[in-house]
């Protein structure tokens, strides 16, 4: 099976996860972890090692998202796992030492079908994981569970909108701040009013805290981004129908709970806009930037829009892509050291050039571009796409995605000066260039060294978590 026709299911972003719990040593994992034929010395952009896992009996384990430890001696993959494609799933939390070394695992699963959304590192090195769980009873519910460094489960939450619709975990985010570590998890929740994009503060022992449903409006919003500044304050990322159409919604809460402010990001009437990522920058002021797509004429425009943090003011708004030529999102919004914008995605092509891949940096203050760089595997068609960008301390960009050439679906990592001179550009494929795709990435917090996680084919059948990384 093609893992073109795999991506969906990490996309969608919806579905459950059960209260079983499965622990599983990593002697116990079927994990091949595969050293790079690399000469030494190792030059920039070489491919260190790779790992590829799945449970016992688990034929189909998909990486979807990712998170380093403070200390940057480990990292963490949370997977969907099933018997066999399109079976039921399961969570799978993975963690692995900064060489690729699975050092252990977790599953969680039940009766329903399950699967994870995002994770965090906590201050004290615990990781927060938030999904979806499914019953029989209550169908969909949001998930919280949190784990130590060692794999020990600390506590388990679950939310319940009040109805009995399909509550969904979009993201998660944890409070860093001294003396008020909390747990933030987005989500979106039926019930009253509808579908409601939702925010729900946890303790640090699991407790909740507070729950707010918002919309602009009397019609149905979505969660689906979370971030925090310094203060412990919460940014939620999505949309809102208005019209018929959706609109880009943005709102921050403070610790307690106070809606802030709310902004929106309206595009061309009968066309679809929403944010699906929001990232923090600090500069000289304190900046929320929000990243999505914008409805234009005949298409949509990657869109990247600048707020300022203490009253929502909205400072600008920057489009990639034309008219007419389709579909440009920006999936993705980081900051270098800064504050300016750094976003990754995929801008529709013109002629023989198809889908392509794109990166660029705007300027904190006033939106100015810095540059873009756009990506393709091959000279012609197909399409190229990233999910995810970061950057480092020495203010070097990597994202990950896939990208497409004729033997199949590759995991793409690309690397860029600050200054947006091309670094480096690596295919990995699973064995024999087995096709293969990109969903999330972590940056060594040492060593400012990339790993990209997603899966690949196995070669044997089976579909395995794929954790790869690479010289900075």
């Amino acid at each position: 099976m093609g893992v073109r026709m795999l991506l969906a299911g990490v996309r969608r972003r919806t579905g459950a996860v059960a209260t079983g719990v499965l622990v599983l040593t990593a002697t116990a994992v079927a994990c091949l972890s595969l050293a790079a034929a690399a000469p030494a010395p190792r030059t920039s952009g070489d491919q260190l090692w790779a790992s590829l896992c799945a449970p016992p009996g688990q034929l189909d384990c998909r990486g979807v998202a990712a998170a380093q430890s403070h200390d940057g001696r480990a990292f963490y993959v949370a997977a969907t796992v099933a018997a066999a494609a399109g079976s039921q799933r399961d969570i799978a939390l993975l963690k692995y030492a900064d060489d690729g070394t699975l050092l252990w695992q977790q599953v969680i699963g039940g009766a329903g079908d399950d699967r994870p959304a995002a994770i965090a590192v906590d201050a004290d090195g615990n990781v927060v994981l938030a999904g979806t769980t499914q019953s029989d009873t209550t169908g969909d519910d949001v998930l919280v569970a949190e784990y130590s460094s060692l794999g020990a489960r600390r506590w388990t939450a679950h939310y319940r909108g009040p109805g009995s619709g399909a509550d969904i975990a979009t993201g998660v985010a944890v409070s860093l701040v001294p003396r008020h570590p909390a747990v933030y998890v987005a989500a979106t929740t039926s019930g009253a009013g509808g579908r409601k994009a939702t925010v729900i503060k946890y303790s640090s022992s699991g407790h909740r805290v507070w729950a707010r449903r918002y919309s602009p409006t009397s019609g149905p919003s979505s969660a689906a981004a979370i971030a925090l500044d310094r203060a412990g304050s919460a940014y939620i990322g999505g949309s809102f129908a208005s019209h018929g159409d959706l609109q880009g919604l943005l709102v921050k809460y403070a610790s307690n709970g106070t809606v802030r402010w709310t902004a929106t990001a309206t595009g061309a009437r009968q066309r679809d806009s929403g944010i699906v990522a929001v990232a923090i920058g600090d500069g000289a002021t304190a900046h929320v930037y929000a990243c999505g797509s914008r409805g234009v004429s005949l298409g949509g425009a990657a869109m990247l829009a600048s707020y300022a943090a203490g009253s929502g003011r909205h400072e600008w708004t920057t489009l990639l892509g034309a008219a007419g030529l389709g579909e440009s999102t920006f999936h993705s919004v980081a900051t270098d050291h800064d504050g300016n914008a750094v976003v990754a995605g995929d801008v529709a092509g013109t002629g023989p050039t198809g889908r392509q891949a794109v990166v660029a940096k705007y300027r904190v203050r006033t939106g100015a571009t810095l540059w873009v760089q756009l990506y393709n595997a091959t000279t012609t068609g197909d399409e190229d796409s990233l999910a995810a960008v970061a950057v480092n301390a020495f203010d070097e960009v990597f994202a990950v995605g896939t990208s497409h050439i004729a033997a199949g679906d590759q995991m793409v990592t690309l690397s860029y000066m600050g200054s947006g001179a091309v670094r480096w550009a690596k295919l990995y494929g699973g064995p024999a260039g087995a096709p293969a795709a990109g969903t999330a990435l972590t940056l060594n917090v040492v060593t400012g060294a990339p790993c990209a996680v997603g899966y690949t084919a196995d070669g044997v059948g089976g579909i395995k978590t794929a954790a790869v990384g690479y010289q900075r």
